[in-house]
C-alpha cells in the first residue's frame, strides 16, 4: 500500500478554502458572540463563506501583482485581510437599525445583539447551572 503524503502546497490549498470563511466568522463573532458551534457546522460554514472570499482575494492578488500561492505570506495576507474586514463589515451592517427592520420584514427576526447578559451566558459551557436573583429577591 502506497503512503499518502501531502506536500505543503497541497495542505495550503485545502486551508486556502477554509481559513477565509473561518476568519470572517471570527471577526463577525467579535461583534456578535454566540454559543460554540459543532466542528462540522464550523467547517461547512467556513468552506461556503470562503468561496467568494477566495475569488475576491485572487482578484486583489492579481491587481497587486502577488503570486497566488498558499505558502506565500503576501498571498496569505491578501487572503485573510479581506476576510476579517468583510466579517467585521457584515457585523457592523447587521447592527444598523434599518438593516434589522429589513431583515425583520424578510422573516429574519433573530437579533444577534451581544448584551452583557447574553455574552456572559454564551461563554459558559452547555451543562452549567445558572441561578438568577432578581431585585425583588426571587430566584
Amino acid at each position: 500500500m502506497a503512503d499518502f503524503v501531502l506536500t505543503s502546497q497541497e495542505i495550503g490549498r485545502v486551508v486556502q478554502f477554509v481559513a477565509p470563511g473561518f476568519f470572517a466568522r471570527l471577526a463577525y463573532e467579535g461583534r456578535f458572540p454566540r454559543a460554540e458551534r459543532t466542528s462540522l457546522n464550523t467547517i461547512i460554514w467556513s468552506v461556503a463563506a470562503s468561496l467568494p472570499l477566495v475569488a475576491l482575494s485572487n482578484q486583489l492578488a492579481g491587481w497587486f501583482g502577488i503570486r497566488i500561492d498558499a505558502t506565500s505570506w503576501q498571498y496569505v495576507a491578501v487572503l485573510l485581510t479581506p476576510a476579517l474586514l468583510v466579517g467585521y463589515a457584515v457585523a457592523a451592517l447587521r447592527s444598523i437599525p434599518r438593516t434589522r427592520k429589513v431583515l425583520g420584514r424578510l422573516g429574519l427576526h433573530h437579533q444577534p445583539d451581544g448584551s452583557l447578559y447574553a455574552m456572559a451566558l454564551l461563554s459558559l459551557p452547555r451543562d452549567t447551572v445558572v441561578v438568577l436573583e432578581l431585585l425583588d429577591g426571587r430566584m
